[in-house]
């Protein structure tokens, strides 16, 4: 097998991964309009997940579809423990914060290597500020006041 092949092999296999990132994301974009239940939803999640896991796998840390999954995926995950601290009145675990804190900074720094003019909080600025109410939250009483 020669390093040609390889390649060929390489490239064919990125292109199949972002036909599919697409096709889900495209996918998610017609659903979101719809309201579904927790069970669809749940569901809905577990795709993602595995769509996430596969773009890095295949795709890398670096590339734009496993960011715009990983984007979708922190959204989701932040606006699910605003929800559940919400109801419980109990802040989000620590490894939960420190998992959605990482997955920012990495989108941080992947958005800021586009080198765009404008400013990373310009598109992360959503998922910025779902991310203050968990830091908040860890803090005492006195400081949530």
């Amino acid at each position: 097998v020669t390093t040609l092949q390889n390649f060929e092999k390489l490239t064919k296999a990125m292109a199949v991964v972002t036909e599919r990132v697409v096709s889900f994301l495209n996918e998610q974009e017609s659903s979101s309009e719809k309201k579904k239940g927790d069970d669809d939803d749940d569901i809905d999640d577990e795709i993602l997940e595995e769509h996430l896991s596969l773009a890095r796998t295949v795709m890398g840390d670096r590339h734009w579809t496993t960011n715009l999954l990983l984007l979708l995926f922190l959204d989701r995950r932040l606006s699910a423990m605003s929800s559940t601290m919400i109801t419980t009145q109990e802040p989000p675990e620590m490894e939960d914060v420190a998992e959605a804190i990482d997955s920012l900074e990495r989108l941080y720094r992947f958005v800021e290597s586009l080198q765009l003019k404008l400013h990373p909080g310009h598109i992360l600025g959503d998922v910025i500020i779902g991310t203050a109410p968990m830091l908040v939250s860890l803090g005492g009483t006195k400081r949530q006041k």
